[in-house]
């Protein structure tokens, strides 16, 4: 905007009624170029059309006015430092502070005169005539490190003011998913894996209280594994039969952590295995000369030749 009385500013900006922040203002020593940058942060706003309305103090010559909307902002720390520089050139530029997959977004006030983009920009909005009038653009970049340079070419050396900010992303979505038991195996009497279904935290992983098996087994240690799903308890000895596994308190890795569903259960059952050899119980002769019969007392009974 172009304000030739000392002390003429914009007051307030709006969007749909809700006061828009002052990210920061810059104006050229001649008072010719001033530029201001409000944002807000919307959260997960509707579809549909809203009003921004502006409100400036008297003394207000020209004014040129541009809304840009970006998603997939921060709602907590939307932005960067604001970033500003002024001069009477052909050449506008500012460095921003910035990380890698920021979007910096810039305005340009000038006095007269036509704007190039530098490289790697993107034009957001334009109102420019070339004619001795207060003039602006907008553009954007996706940055690339801890500091991006915004710039333009002008046609006509005359004073400029350019403010910018580093838009910081809202990262992917947060996790709410609580684990789950994928499966539960009786490796051996003593031994039995659990696996879950995401990556889980070591501390409520090896918390033996966060475990039981009915009939009347014992945890006697959890250890949990490489691959982070998968725990390994040791147990009291295990008879045959059919078991269930209740879980309770185990977390992702998740911030905030997500913790199982209370008391999840997995069946599973365990078959001894068969240690006894066989023994004789009886024989008898068959006939008088060649033949004889044995009997085996033994769950499986070895071939014999």
């Amino acid at each position: 905007m172009y304000d030739p009385v000392a002390g003429a500013s914009i007051t307030s900006v709006t969007y749909g009624g809700t006061p828009m922040t002052l990210l920061g203002t810059i104006q050229d020593a001649n008072a010719y170029s001033e530029v201001y940058l409000f944002g807000l942060a919307v959260g997960n706003k509707a579809a549909g059309s809203y009003t921004v309305a502006l409100t400036g103090s008297t003394g207000l010559d020209q004014l040129v006015f541009g809304v840009s909307a970006f998603s997939g902002v921060s709602q907590t720390a939307s932005t960067g430092p604001f970033a500003s520089a002024t001069g009477s050139s052909t050449t506008a530029s500012v460095a921003v502070s910035s990380a890698a997959g920021d979007v910096v977004v810039d305005m340009l006030g000038q006095d007269v005169g036509l704007s190039t983009l530098g490289a790697n920009q993107t034009q957001n909005w334009r109102q420019e005539d070339s004619t001795d009038r207060a003039d602006g653009v907008s553009s954007r970049e996706t940055a690339t490190g801890a500091a991006t340079t915004m710039s333009y070419q002008e046609s006509v050396a005359s004073s400029w003011a350019l403010g910018a900010v580093a838009l910081k992303g809202a990262g992917p979505p947060a996790d709410t998913t609580p684990p789950t038991l994928t499966s539960v195996t009786a490796v051996n009497a003593t031994t039995v894996q659990v696996v879950f279904s995401e990556p889980v935290t070591t501390a409520s992983a090896q918390t033996l209280g966060n475990y039981a098996i009915n009939n009347g087994v014992s945890i006697l240690g959890a250890v949990l594994g490489g691959d982070t799903r998968t725990v390994t308890l040791t147990v009291s000895t295990l008879g045959g039969g059919d078991y269930t596994l209740t879980v309770n308190n185990v977390s992702d890795r998740a911030t905030p952590a997500n913790a199982i569903a209370p008391n999840s259960q997995a069946a599973f059952s365990f078959t001894p295995s068969d240690t006894t050899p066989p023994t004789i119980t009886s024989v008898s002769a068959v006939n008088s000369t060649t033949s004889a019969t044995l009997t085996f007392r033994a769950t499986r009974c070895p071939i014999f030749s």
